[in-house]
């Protein structure tokens, strides 16, 4: 999830904060309109009543812009916390923003995916005492006993070696770091009513097949099979059919995605192609703000998935962090670099 296509990457990497402003007045003057279209639009195609009446349930009663980071189990990396800190740069250049993490805890396991793969092994982020050069010291925190076999198990189901569950073990250790203004909402619940509602309508669009729990893993079965109304199933809709709707959630001036620039075809394939779709149903895309999929410090590559532990140590850590020469004429794809860079540099 929160993987942008390269479809628009030229204009988003030079949207600013004025420019972001003006995407939000326009699409908030049209909010009804683009709703409506919406909601009509997945009623006749997808069988679902009310879309953004199911997602207002999990997004709605917030009177601030949210910028969202999706992620299967947020976590306390330098991409986490220099969106904490975008947003707070939004809010310094007078959009009153939140950052939102956006979970997907019922997501499976995948060994070749660095992000989850950080999960379980955090590369914590040090500077040497000798030499002062970057580097990683990586602790894997997973129970022993759920280390084998342990592609395809269930994101939710995991422990670690204390047996605190995993998402549970990465939440606790946010809340330390972002306090109050951690906002999460994990989309689990809301995947699995919107693909409940198009298969028992037996909609055009619904999803061919669903994944249902089997032990600690998943199997896939025919979605009319599944039983939405079970916990014990519990059925996950395949990425390439909730991507359209996941974002339909970018449309109305209310939230926007923190995205990078994915590089697998197949995922860039999914998001051009429903960009494609969205615009042409209510004449809006999706609200994306791309943000940079790696940084370079000294000699050191960051794809944003260490660990700072410096930050982590340091309740006051946004205090060290300088945003001096950066404003509103500034491409917020460079702010966030800037920001990223600061995080590892302080090490």
């Amino acid at each position: 999830m929160g993987i942008s296509s390269n479809l628009n990457q030229k204009r988003m990497f030079s949207m600013n904060t004025r420019q972001l402003f003006d995407e939000i007045e326009a699409r908030r003057k049209e909010k009804t309109k683009i709703r409506n279209l919406v909601n009509d639009f997945c009623f006749s195609e997808y069988g679902i009543e009310n879309f953004f009446a199911i997602a207002d349930k999990y997004f709605s009663g917030r009177n601030f812009f949210t910028l969202c980071l999706a992620r299967q189990v947020p976590c306390q990396n330098i991409e986490h916390f220099a969106i904490n800190l975008l947003a707070d740069f939004l809010s310094i250049n007078g959009l009153n923003t939140r950052a939102m993490s956006m979970a997907f805890t019922r997501d499976s396991y995948v060994s070749s995916n660095e992000y989850k793969a950080s999960l379980i092994k955090i590369p914590y982020l040090f500077r040497s005492q000798k030499n002062k050069r970057l580097f990683i010291n990586k602790e894997h925190i997973l129970a022993g006993h759920q280390r084998v076999d342990i592609d395809g198990k269930v994101l939710d189901i995991l422990e670690t070696c204390d047996g605190m569950k995993l998402v549970d073990f990465h939440y606790a250790m946010r809340r330390k770091s972002f306090g109050e203004n951690d906002h999460l909402v994990d989309c689990s619940s809301l995947l699995r009513e919107l693909a409940s509602q198009s298969v028992i309508s037996r909609s055009r669009n619904m999803p061919k097949h669903v994944f249902v729990r089997s032990g600690l893993k998943d199997r896939k079965v025919n979605s009319w099979e599944a039983d939405f109304s079970s916990d014990l199933q519990d059925p996950r809709p395949q990425a390439d059919w909730y991507y359209f709707l996941y974002l339909l959630l970018f449309l109305d001036g209310s939230h926007a995605l923190a995205s990078t620039v994915d590089e697998d075809p197949k995922v860039i394939a999914w998001f051009s192609t429903n960009i494609k779709k969205i615009k042409e149903i209510c004449g809006f895309e999706p609200l994306l703000i791309d943000t940079p999929l790696r940084v370079q410090v000294e000699d050191f590559s960051s794809k944003l998935n260490e660990f700072p532990n410096w930050a982590i140590e340091d309740r006051n850590w946004a205090r060290r962090i300088s945003l001096s020469g950066k404003n509103t004429s500034n491409a917020l794809y460079d702010v966030t670099e800037h920001i990223a860079q600061q995080l590892i540099s302080l090490a």
